[in-house]
Formats: structure tokens, C-alpha cells, sequence
């Protein structure tokens, strides 16, 4: 299946800020009922393994309003009791979660930037994640954005991402006209996935950005897949 290029989504326009916290809404419920932050969050594990010191800084590239930042700091608490997430968008209209809803001694701070320059010292973070963010950026961009984590984060980082198939299409399909409240997510969910990098793809992606180790994980029923960089 070719990938689809030269086509934009709602969320790559202008939109109102209603429409798109109702969207990013949809995606958030989707991506809970359907395990795509549960993939994400082993994967973030595996290379969050417990250290010496409690504290875990991650850089969450393109995280929106900081649903899925929220969600580092629940599955870490465990083994690191102070998280700090780093929620890097550009978008100047979502805001961070409220500090009350997170467990003591964890934070989430919202940055305004790009991707493709992020604003942070080399090897300032422990990790770096990216969740449904890569596929709305050409190669040349993902690649640079990719370069970007590596740059920042000591420990690797994290791509998560839609699987590219016919049947990640129909299933995605399926999935936003019962499930998505918005016409734009019903719209947007199956393009993404025509989007999207497949595993050849990505793989090259994460090499040209100097990533050594690249470990990519299908997950057909979820449509989703996952990559562990460093």
C-alpha cells in the first residue's frame, strides 16, 4: 500500500480551538480503548528501567494537550517517583494538564516549539516519545525531527505511530464512525493511516537521523507500531 502524500488533515489547518479539543478528544479516546498508549507506554518502559536516582525526565514531542503525558507519569510512578514531562507542541491552544490531577512530586510543563528545534540542551532529557506525530511530517522533516530526539534524549527514544495496511484502513474506518464524535477525526483517522510510515520507512527514516539502534514492533490488530531508538 503507497503511502499518501500531498494531502493534509483537519488538524495540519487552522482550526477552532473548539473543534480541535473536540478531535484531539476523539483521538484521546480512541487511542485508550484501543491500546495505542498501552504500546507506547511498554515500549517507553522498556528503556525507563529503574535507576538509582527516582527522578525521569521525558521529552513528549507534538503532545497536544498532555493526555498521553499524564499517562508517563501514572506507568512510571512505580519505579520513578518524580517524572518530570516536557509537553513540546506548537500549537498555542491546548493546555496542560492540571498539576492537581498528578501524582505528588511529578510535573508536566507545557513548551511552545517545533519539532524540528526543539528548545532544549543535548542529552537534557532521559527520553523522548512521539505519538501519532510522525506520519503528519514529510521524510525530510521526520527525519529531522527524529535527529532532534536523538539530540536530546540520553536513554533513546520512543516513535509511536499508525500501521500502514489495507486492513489498519478498514479498521480505523470502522473505528471512528462508531467511536468519534467529530466528522473531522472520521475524516482524519483513515488518512492517517494512509500517512503513515511503513516499518522499511521508518527504519530508514531513524538511520539517515543517526539512530543506531532501531527497533520496530507491529502491532496489526491495534493498527498501531512502534519504534525504540537510540
Amino acid at each position: 500500500m503507497r503511502r499518501a502524500v500531498n494531502v493534509a488533515e483537519c488538524l495540519d489547518g487552522w482550526m477552532s480551538n473548539a473543534d480541535r479539543r473536540a478531535e484531539l478528544a476523539d483521538i484521546h479516546r480512541l487511542n485508550a480503548w484501543f491500546g495505542g498508549y498501552a504500546v507506547t507506554l511498554h515500549a517507553v518502559a522498556s528503556l525507563a528501567r529503574p535507576r538509582d536516582s527516582a527522578k525521569l525526565t521525558v521529552a513528549d514531542i507534538g503532545g497536544g494537550d498532555g493526555q498521553f503525558a499524564r499517562r508517563i507519569v501514572e506507568w512510571t510512578q512505580a519505579t520513578h517517583p518524580a517524572v518530570l514531562v516536557l509537553v513540546i507542541d506548537r500549537d498555542p491552544a491546548t493546555p496542560a494538564p492540571d498539576p492537581r490531577a498528578l501524582p505528588r512530586g511529578s510535573k508536566v510543563v507545557r513548551i511552545r516549539a517545533d519539532a524540528l528545534a526543539l528548545p532544549l540542551r543535548d542529552g537534557s532529557a532521559d527520553l523522548a516519545t512521539m505519538s501519532l506525530l510522525l506520519h503528519h511530517l514529510d521524510p525530510s522533516d521526520a527525519t529531522s525531527a527524529l535527529a532532534e530526539m536523538r539530540r536530546v534524549a540520553r536513554l533513546g527514544a520512543v516513535v509511536s505511530d499508525l500501521l500502514r495496511s489495507r486492513w489498519s484502513v478498514a479498521l480505523v474506518w470502522a473505528a471512528t464512525r462508531i467511536f468519534a464524535a467529530t466528522p473531522m477525526a472520521r475524516r482524519d483517522g483513515p488518512l492517517s493511516v494512509r500517512r503513515a510510515y511503513s516499518e522499511e520507512e521508518l527504519h530508514e527514516i531513524a538511520r539517515s537521523a543517526g539512530m543506531t539502534r532501531v527497533d520496530i514492533r507491529r502491532y496489526p490488530v491495534l493498527a498501531r507500531l512502534t519504534a525504540i531508538l537510540s
